[in-house]
């Protein structure tokens, strides 16, 4: 039998990483107009990649991790190498499966976005699955190729052994790669409304093509058959505008992101999201919870680097917390600042994953005076979900479960200070009466045991039993 394995690994040894990202000058009036035709196909209903839109923010910094630092145009170009190298194996736009172990790190960005550019649909995996359960995954989606990290090149090696297919290794060498000279003349070609990318397919093909096959083996049992769900570039596309829309994240923000864990169901929702937008995405990997703590606090940090909102998991608070009271519980003036920094430099904090318990939102509320906002926001096709779920009338004063904060008390309030929703106990007291809709308002929450409402600083909206940030309001006051 013919032997199909092969093992490319792809790297760049011969110049070492500099802070110094490369840079591009690209004339104002270019960027304007690929702003608008972006804004032109967008309007037609004409999907724009998250990868096209990296060449609108070249210079800034896309990604932060351990090995440093990563500027949209390095994303961008390394990517369009790596996809040079899929096409080969599989044919440019030929929506075949290519399966990516993931890492908590830059290299799982860029191989999304390599495989993206090449016209593929990408199939995250995880090197602590049952190996069964990967080939089962091989097998059923019929992956030709399969792209790995050294951290799981182990498992990667004998998986593609197994299945007899090509695997490619991407190491952090070939991402910090900065030998290429951009010239935009030679990489865009602009006429009129139309935009064209050198070497790269046209967004009609994303506007229907799929993107990214999820599977979910976390947490499911030994017998249960592989769950799977299809995402377009539709559909990640309009995640990650949404997300970023509702946490009110805008180019200038830099995200902490402390996510050990690393859920390939949630990738897009709790960690590339702020992409789209042009921030900056820094993540902390492994986890330190000194090292977590100096940058949240922004020490022996330039002040453009510094992080202003949060992305963590409920383990990673609860870890933050016993830090706190391990080194500054007992030091008033240090328990005071980080307080009074978090309040007024972090714009908000995000819980991921498990349920975040009323202990932990207390104490953290208690440590730095933000309301720890819960994101169950797992990426999936959502619209058919809507469509099952009946519309039904909301009676004023009405009487309904509290199953947000079931400890806590909590009032939204309308600018003219009208409580509109308050919480008592297990259950919420509703002053309004609307048909299908959303109540909007100011959010205030009361610690466990406490009289008083302190305003938490958001904008926030409530509907089906669920509370959602819109974004920051005035300054804090108490009620």
């Amino acid at each position: 039998m013919r032997n199909f394995l092969a093992c490319i690994v792809i790297n760049n040894v011969c110049k070492r990483f500099s802070s110094s990202l490369v840079k591009y000058h690209a004339p104002p009036e270019y960027i304007s107009r690929l702003r608008e035709c972006y804004r032109l196909e967008e309007y037609k209903k004409i999907v724009v990649p998250i990868f096209k839109k990296a060449l609108l923010y070249g210079n800034r910094v896309a990604v932060a991790d351990t090995t440093g630092e990563y500027s949209y145009l390095q994303l961008y170009m390394n990517s369009k190498r790596l996809s040079k190298q899929i096409s080969n194996i599989c044919g440019s736009g030929s929506s075949s499966s290519v399966g990516c172990f993931g890492s908590n790190d830059v290299l799982t960005i860029l191989n999304l976005w390599a495989c993206w550019i090449s016209g593929q649909v990408a199939i995250p995996l995880k090197s602590t699955w049952k190996f069964e359960n990967l080939q089962e995954i091989i097998m059923e989606s019929k992956i030709k190729l399969l792209i790995t990290s050294k951290d799981a090149r182990e498992v990667a090696q004998k998986l593609a052994k197994s299945q007899e297919i090509v695997l490619i290794t991407v190491d952090y060498d070939f991402a910090k790669n900065q030998s290429y000279s951009f010239n935009f003349n030679r990489e865009i070609f602009m006429a009129d409304k139309l935009v064209v990318f050198e070497g790269l397919l046209q967004n009609n093909f994303y506007t229907n093509a799929d993107a990214m096959k999820i599977y979910s083996i976390d947490g499911a049992e030994d017998d249960k058959k592989l769950q799977n769900y299809i995402l377009t570039h539709n559909h990640i596309n309009s995640e990650m505008k949404d997300i970023a829309n509702v946490w009110n994240i805008s180019a200038n923000d830099r995200i902490l992101n402390i996510l050990p864990s690393f859920n390939t169901n949630s990738f897009v929702s709790n960690q590339m999201f702020p992409l789209i937008l042009g921030s900056t995405l820094q993540i902390h990997y492994p986890f330190d919870p000194v090292k977590a703590w100096s940058i949240i606090l922004g020490i022996n940090v330039p002040v453009k680097d510094r992080i202003n909102l949060v992305v963590a998991e409920s383990k990673i608070f609860d870890l933050l917390i016993m830090e706190h009271e391990r080194i500054f519980s007992k030091d008033s003036r240090m328990v005071e600042y980080i307080r009074d920094y978090c309040t007024k430099h972090i714009h908000l904090m995000i819980c991921c994953g498990n349920n975040l318990s009323v202990s932990t939102f207390s104490k953290w509320f208690g440590i730095t005076g933000h309301s720890l906002f819960e994101n169950h926001h797992i990426t999936k096709y959502k619209s058919k979900l809507k469509e099952l779920q009946p519309e039904k009338e909301k009676q004023s004063n009405a009487n309904l479960p509290n199953t947000i904060l079931p400890e806590c008390k909590f009032r939204i309030i309308d600018s003219e200070n009208n409580v509109l929703m308050e919480s008592y106990g297990d259950s919420i007291m509703a002053h309004y009466k609307q048909v299908s809709g959303t109540l909007i308002g100011h959010l205030w929450i009361s610690s466990p045991g406490q009289d008083t409402f302190i305003d938490s600083g958001k904008i926030v909206s409530y509907e089906n039993g669920n509370i959602v940030v819109l974004g920051p309001s005035n300054k804090s006051k108490q009620q």
